[in-house]
């Protein structure tokens, strides 16, 4: 098999990582079959094929519907063995109990970390999903996605997560579907679009990313709490698609299969400093509450000054009171886990304060996980 031409520093990864690395590559090749098969055989007839998954996910599944839409109701349908429901609804409440810190964490960390791939960020820029003011709404779908899947009970069969996380599978699979037939993908050099491994890579930018960055803001995540977010994320990365053996199951092989994508990914490209300027400019169509530096700075402090000088992010010397925030959200955060009425407000006050953010991103519009349709020019 030939790699990939994005795959670098080989080298160093088999000295570090043994023959996992070879185990990893291939992934790089593979996508979803499954979701693929539904997008191919509803390519022509979009607007109704919307309404026949919405149907499907509803639990009324039309009599003419493709065997490919049958076929994923019926994965649907199967609860994997090693789901623990509890685990799952524990999890979730970490989500609405870190409130605005945990949408700093998203957009300044994980969505960002995400941006710097060189080959994994062509589908959005083919796409042109992150340019202009589409940047608020895709960030919209993103919190509502987020929120979904954390909800009690959003992952069972009938939950607005599953049917989120369902939808977004599908959106995937017609980027896809488009970008191999637009003539502008390079397969030798990236592997397939949206593939297994850099949807694993996702998952891990939404698990274990997301628990560094909070406790990097103070929040405290204790082991148990860290493997139940690792499991509420395994199951909606199952949901999408990603292969169960690519899934981490500890915080130990969730780090460390970080480490090894990190290594073997090149640095942030002029794509990647173009989708994160997008996100962090105050003309991506979001309110602006605070001044322009502000991201630049939290994005440093999340994800360090070497991927900051590679993105271009300016520097500035109010930054480095940032480390004063542990100080003041440790003690805060203590009281609230130990006064479960305090927990409860503060769970309250998180709901509500991603609920308003959505509203706001969205303006209006539904966020309703549409296929797209076209690509950027």
């Amino acid at each position: 098999m030939r790699w990939p031409d994005r795959v670098v520093n080989r080298d160093e990864a088999r000295r570090r990582f043994g023959d996992r690395l070879d185990r990893l590559v291939p992934w790089l090749l593979e996508a979803d079959p499954l979701a693929d098969a539904v997008v191919a055989d509803l390519a022509e007839r979009p607007d109704r094929g919307h309404a026949v998954i919405g149907r499907m996910l509803a639990g009324d599944l039309p009599a003419d519907a493709p065997d490919s839409v049958r076929a994923l109701a019926a994965a649907l349908d199967r609860v994997p063995m090693w789901v623990d429901w509890e685990r799952i609804d524990r999890a979730g409440r970490l989500l609405f109990r870190a409130g605005p810190l945990g949408g700093l964490v998203l957009g300044a960390g994980s969505l960002v970390a995400g941006y710097c791939a060189p080959a994994g960020n062509k589908p959005l820029v083919l796409t042109g999903a992150l340019t202009g003011t589409r940047t608020a709404f895709r960030l919209a779908e993103t919190g509502r996605f987020v929120v979904a899947v954390c909800e009690p009970s959003g992952l069972r069969r009938h939950g607005a997560g599953l049917a989120a996380a369902t939808r977004v599978r599908l959106m995937h699979a017609r980027v896809r579907w488009l970008v191999q037939r637009s003539g502008r993908w390079d397969e030798a050099a990236w592997g397939a679009p949206i593939n297994q491994h850099d949807m694993v890579a996702t998952h891990l930018l939404f698990s274990m990313r997301f628990v560094d960055g909070l406790r990097r803001l103070g929040l405290g995540i204790d082991e148990r709490l860290c493997a139940d977010w690792l499991h509420l994320w395994r199951l909606v990365s199952h949901r999408m698609g990603v292969v169960d053996d690519l899934l981490p199951t500890t915080e130990h092989e969730a780090q460390r299969l970080t480490d090894l994508i990190h290594l073997t990914q090149a640095p942030p490209d002029d794509d990647a400093r173009r989708l994160v300027a997008s996100l962090l400019s105050p003309q991506s169509g979001r309110p602006q509450r605070l001044p322009a530096s502000v991201p630049h700075g939290l994005c440093r402090f999340l994800l360090g000054d070497t991927v900051g000088d590679q993105l271009g992010l300016v520097r500035e010397p109010w930054m480095r009171g940032l480390s004063a925030v542990r100080g003041v959200v440790r003690p805060v955060d203590a009281l609230v886990r130990r006064v479960r009425p305090l927990e409860e407000r503060a769970m309250a006050w998180g709901r509500a304060h991603w609920e308003t953010a959505i509203a706001e991103g969205a303006a209006g519009r539904p966020v309703a996980f549409r296929p797209t349709e076209s690509l950027a020019g």
